[in-house]
């Protein structure tokens, strides 16, 4: 009984100095390494080519535009001329930045043009804003680009001069019923104002192949305005009226013939040398004053010379040496002389031919 407490003691006591085996802890399974994403690296960003844009003045802000029947993007304001760029549809808006002279097709910025820039038929745009205040895109040649141009804009009085009758023997016309007049020959240019029925007027220019007249208006531009050959009837012909672009600029006149073939009698014979000539591009009147209104004297031929004795303030006349004028002096149209010399030295007078000190 002894031996049997003496081995159970022994055996408790080996069992205390026994380590205790570790309770198994869950080692974590090995797990595959999260694959290698597609991580972009701080890499040079990709930046959009820029847009070739027109040149245009920076001024320009677009007109929005909204187009009303599906239609097609041009490089040039034709359908005949250039290629198509693209198209648009109903309801898309779109940004337009200029006209052409005509006023039939405007220019917009479109994304798809290697310029950034197209053309699209006025027929097919409605426009919310002033089409007169658009600036007008002109092309040196239909390859290039265009160059915009400022309106043609006017600040007209609000109360209008009155209009001078015709006088005998120039040319005249008469509007047929209530028409605009505007600043310059296209549909595209600012009105001044509507003409009633019956009116006559002086016809002092054409333009676009006599689709439109220019007249004098004494509260226009320089005293002149234009209206649509359509809306008149021209009573005495044009009979080689000066003709002007469509912004309303005079076109260079033919050179003229050498002096050794002109009519001997428009030169006085006791003229300075030095003094300023001026040559004849159309049959005109020889007026006793600056003004259509004033007595014509006679009548000077198209490559006449003239000595310039003077000019009215508003340049639009010049006073002449004029042997068959009561005082040796009559007024011609500066718009029918090509100048020969320098005329800076001329003194200036008034709209009624009285002189002026020089400004």
């Amino acid at each position: 009984m002894k031996k049997y407490l003496l081995f159970l003691i022994i055996f408790l006591l080996t069992a205390c100095g026994t380590p205790a085996t570790p309770t198994p802890t869950a080692n974590p399974l090995p797990t595959s390494a999260p694959s290698a994403t597609n991580t972009p690296q701080p890499t040079a960003s990709l930046t959009p080519a820029p847009t070739l844009t027109p040149t245009i003045m920076p001024t320009i802000e677009p007109m929005l535009g909204v187009i009303t029947a599906p239609t097609n993007v041009r490089n040039y304001p034709s359908k005949g001329i250039g290629d198509r760029l693209g198209g648009l549809l109903y309801n898309q808006r779109v940004n337009v930045i200029a006209r052409n002279d005509r006023a039939n097709w405007l220019y917009i910025l479109f994304s798809e043009s290697p310029t950034g820039a197209g053309w699209v038929t006025a027929k097919a745009i409605q426009l919310n804003g002033d089409l007169t205040r658009l600036p007008i895109a002109l092309y040196a040649s239909p390859e290039g680009v265009p160059t915009l141009y400022p309106p043609v804009l006017f600040d007209a009085p609000t109360a209008p001069l009155p209009i001078n009758t015709p006088a005998p023997g120039v040319r005249m016309l008469k509007v047929n019923d209530l028409a605009y007049m505007r600043v310059c020959p296209s549909v595209g240019c600012m009105t001044l104002g509507t003409l009633p029925g019956g009116t006559l007027l002086t016809i002092t220019g054409q333009a676009d192949e006599k689709a439109w007249l220019q007249f004098e208006y004494p509260s226009g531009p320089n005293a002149r305005a234009w209206i649509a050959t359509s809306l008149v009837t021209i009573l005495d012909g044009l009979g080689g009226a000066p003709e002007f672009d469509l912004l309303g600029n005079p076109l260079t006149p033919a050179a003229p013939e050498t002096l050794a073939t002109l009519p001997p009698a428009t030169v006085s014979a006791s003229a300075t040398p030095a003094a300023p000539t001026g040559s004849v591009t159309a049959q005109i009147n020889v007026r006793s004053g600056p003004a259509s209104s004033f007595d014509s004297l006679g009548l000077l031929n198209a490559k006449d010379t003239v000595i310039l004795t003077g000019l009215t303030l508003n340049g639009l006349w010049y006073q002449i040496q004029y042997a068959a004028a009561p005082g040796g002096f009559g007024w011609v149209a500066s718009s029918y002389i090509t100048l020969n010399s320098d005329s800076s030295t001329l003194p200036y007078f008034d709209n009624q031919g009285n002189p002026l000190p020089k400004p």
